[in-house]
């Protein structure tokens, strides 16, 4: 497989990478752009999932 980079990240350095940005307000705003109004969206849940049936899967 071709990565878009020559070394991608870690899962160490991604997890630490997302735990900056999970609290940071520009990046965790930016979803409700690509959300039908209305929808209630739970960032920590979401986080939760994605980590744990991906990231931790690599």
């Amino acid at each position: 497989m071709e990565h878009a980079v020559d070394n991608p990240p870690t899962q160490k350095q991604f997890l630490a990478n997302m735990s900056v940005k999970m609290m940071d307000t520009e990046f965790i705003e930016d979803i409700r752009m690509v959300l039908k109004q209305g929808v209630e969206y739970d960032k920590e849940a979401a986080w939760k999932l994605v980590r744990k049936e991906l990231v931790e899967q690599i």
